[in-house]
Formats: structure tokens, C-alpha cells, sequence
């Protein structure tokens, strides 16, 4: 090799250390950028318990994915905080008894309220009016009733009262109604009650003779899906509704036994219902029961707003919207926080990271050019050259989420900016 040849060589070393020198700045400069843009916050470890007392006390929370003991441990912190903020606590699950197991640890059992198999205690006509019975029955029918079958109601109503029978919801619930006229006219010619009292009931109950068999199916069917949690013993001293619980501040956990049971979780919400006309605060946490369950329950659950919240919980949160997956993206976007752990359903994590959203990202090229002849060849010519040009991208995408390890939450929260990624401990 010349002097000429070995000074050529010599710039072009030059030459390939500046551009490698501007290359690596480039892609340094928008990798950094792109980490910036796309906002993700790698969070020291904390436990469960000081991330909800952080991001998840104020305003509707989802949790979705992850470990169940997480989100057990997740929703007892939030009851036991909500409780001592004076507000209402409704817990609504499906047979997590280790949920139950969890609260009750959180708080004791003199705070818990618990209506399941176990605790068959439930009567959520507890202490009501005609009027009051009337209309929970009528909005949890699904229409099923016809609308005078409120009178047949009332005339039962006022047949227990004029016996001085507390007027429970299992005697509803058992009651013949195709044979109540007769019973009402035995117990007036055995001066159980009296003229008076069986000329008004009989008036009432002839007025909604064509609802009768509206009346009659629903309570079947009410009383089918809840037997296992309604309060049989007339005598009982433990009998309580949703809202007698509360009152006594309680924590209410709730086993719907199935999410088939539509008309019964109608009643239940219902009860909440009835604790929003009263001014009372509510947190309500719903846990792996489907969207579809129940009409009055959705229309809470579309509508609820502040100064009540909501917290929606399920290891597949998606799945429970079947069908309605723009409702899902609505209920999203008012949430004030959401924890966000692996899934395991490729199309779930999909539209998470849909409604986490995207970023303009730099994607960043890089191509190598060589030029040589006779005198000058290739390897010790040409010279590499970066490219930057902007891709949108989603800030966390789907095959992230199925990879997350148990014990990581992404955080998404409006009271801050990106998303944080926590490994719980």
C-alpha cells in the first residue's frame, strides 16, 4: 500500500469514527426521547396496601389481571379506608369467600356485614313501607309485573300487618298468591282479622287480580336464586337488608351466589339505590360478576357519579363486557385510577393497551453505504448514515401485558402523568 493509499485509509477511519460518533448521539438522543414520550415510571417496590392509599382511594378505581390475592388485599384496603371516611361500603362477588376471608382480617368481624350460604340472613324488605316494598319489586322485575300488580303487593302487605306478622321477604317470597283471596276471608271468619281490615285487602287484591300471575312468577323465581341467602326464620333477631347494614356501619359483602341470578342482584341494587336518595355516600365494589347480569345494576353502574364511587375487579375485567365493549371503554375513562396486571387473553390486552393509548414514537434506521475501485476499495470506504422518522405506537403494547410477572400493576391515574410500572412485594 502507497503513502497516498495508507493516508486514505486514514481518513476514512477518520471519517467512520466521526459519523459513528454522530450515529450513536442520533440514536441516543431519540431513544431517550421516545422513553420520555412514551412515559413509563419504573416505581420502587411497595406493597398493595400504600399503592391503593396512593393512587385508588379517591374516585372509581379497575383493577383487571394480575394475582387474586392482589386484588383481594387491594379492595380490603379500600373497604377499610372507605369505612373510616364515614362513606357506605357494598362489596357485590360471586363466591370469593376469600375476599370475605381478607376484609374481615382488614378490619375485624364486628365491622362486616356478610350474606352468603353460611349467613342466610338477608331481607332487604327489612323495616319498609308498602310503598317502598312496592317499588323495589316493581323496578326489579325487569317489567316482568304488570303494573297493577303493585295492588296485589299492597294487599299482602296489609294481610300480614293486620295479623301483626312482620311483613318479611321470605313470606312474600313463599307466599300462595293464587289462594290468598281465600286465606284472607279465612282469617276474617276466624276473627283474625277484622271486617274492616279484609274488605280493604280484598278491595286491593281483586283490583290487581290480573297481575297475580305476574306477582307469583316473580317471587318463584326470586325466591329460587335467593333461598341460600334469604332470611327464612320469621323469628330472627339477625335479619338485615343492605341498608340496615350500612347504617350501622358496615361493611357489606355480598354473595350473589351466581351471576345468573338476575332478579336478586336487582334487588340489591335496589338497596343502593335507595342509599343514594338517602344522602348517603357510597363506594360500591363489584368483583367477577358480568355487566350483563343485571338491568338495574348496569344503569348504576353507567351512571354513578360523585360523591359515589365505584371499583369494578376481576382477573379478565374485558371479558365481563362482553358485547358491550364501548361501555367498557366509557366506564375506562372515568375511572380515576386503573391497575392493569397480566392477562392472559391476547384480544384483552389489546384493548388495554388501547385505552392506555400510543405515542409518536422515533423509530430509528440505520443503513451502510460502501464505495471503492481499484485504487480505493470497499473496506476502507463508505460509511453508515442514521435515519429518524416518527411511528405511532402504543405506550404499553399488548404482548407486555401478558408477559408481566404476578407481581407487577401498571398504574395508569389521572392525578399524574404516564404510567407507572409497580412490582408489589
Amino acid at each position: 500500500m502507497g503513502g497516498g493509499t495508507a493516508f486514505l485509509v486514514v481518513l476514512s477511519l477518520i471519517k467512520n469514527t466521526v459519523d459513528n460518533k454522530r450515529n450513536k448521539k442520533e440514536i441516543d438522543n431519540a431513544t431517550k426521547n421516545n422513553a420520555v414520550k412514551r412515559g413509563i415510571v419504573n416505581c420502587k417496590p411497595t406493597s398493595i396496601e400504600s399503592l391503593v392509599d396512593t393512587y385508588g382511594i379517591n374516585g372509581n378505581l379497575i383493577i383487571s389481571g394480575g394475582n387474586e390475592r392482589y386484588r383481594n388485599r387491594a379492595i380490603a384496603r379500600l373497604s377499610h379506608q372507605a369505612l373510616y371516611k364515614n362513606e357506605c361500603v357494598v362489596i357485590l362477588h360471586s363466591g370469593n369467600q376469600l375476599l370475605e376471608q381478607e376484609i374481615e382480617a382488614e378490619v375485624g368481624t364486628g365491622f362486616v356485614q356478610i350474606f352468603n350460604s353460611s349467613n342466610p340472613n338477608y331481607d332487604p324488605f327489612l323495616n319498609l313501607s308498602r310503598f317502598e316494598v312496592g317499588s323495589i319489586i316493581l323496578e326489579s322485575s325487569d317489567k316482568q309485573i304488570e303494573p297493577n300488580g303493585r295492588s296485589i303487593i299492597e294487599g299482602m302487605y296489609d294481610f300480614m300487618t293486620s295479623k301483626n306478622t312482620e311483613p318479611t321477604t321470605y313470606l312474600f317470597a313463599t307466599c300462595p298468591y293464587h289462594e290468598l283471596l281465600t286465606k284472607v276471608k279465612t282469617a276474617e271468619a276466624k276473627q283474625i282479622i277484622t271486617p274492616a281490615q279484609a274488605q280493604s285487602i280484598v278491595t286491593k287484591l281483586i283490583q290487581g287480580q290480573l297481575g297475580t300471575p305476574s306477582v307469583a312468577n316473580f317471587f318463584y323465581e326470586f325466591y329460587n336464586q335467593s333461598k341460600l341467602v334469604l332470611a327464612s326464620n320469621l323469628k330472627s333477631s339477625y335479619k338485615a337488608s343492605i341498608f340496615s347494614s350500612v347504617m350501622n356501619n358496615k361493611i357489606v359483602l355480598f354473595d350473589i351466589v351466581s351471576s345468573t341470578n338476575n332478579l336478586l342482584i336487582n334487588v340489591v341494587a335496589c338497596e343502593i339505590e335507595r342509599l343514594f336518595t338517602q344522602g348517603r355516600t357510597v363506594k360500591l365494589i363489584i368483583d367477577g360478576i358480568p355487566f350483563s347480569s343485571s338491568q338495574v345494576l348496569q344503569k348504576i353502574i353507567k351512571t354513578i357519579g360523585k360523591p359515589h364511587s365505584i371499583v369494578l375487579s376481576d382477573e379478565d375485567l374485558f371479558s365481563l363486557f362482553l358485547g358491550e365493549e364501548q361501555t367498557f371503554f366509557a366506564i375506562s375513562a372515568k375511572a380515576e385510577n386503573i391497575y392493569i396486571s397480566k392477562h392472559l387473553s391476547g384480544h384483552t390486552c389489546q384493548k388495554w393497551a388501547e385505552i392506555i393509548g400510543y405515542y409518536e414514537k422515533v423509530d430509528i434506521g440505520k443503513s451502510f453505504s460502501k464505495s471503492g475501485g481499484l485504487l480505493f476499495p470497499a473496506s476502507i470506504s463508505g460509511g453508515s448514515t442514521v435515519s429518524l422518522s416518527d411511528k405511532r405506537e402504543y405506550v404499553i403494547r399488548p404482548e407486555e401485558i401478558t408477559s408481566m410477572k404476578e407481581e407487577q400493576i401498571y398504574v395508569i391515574s389521572k392525578n399524574i402523568v404516564g404510567v407507572l410500572l409497580v412490582n408489589l412485594i
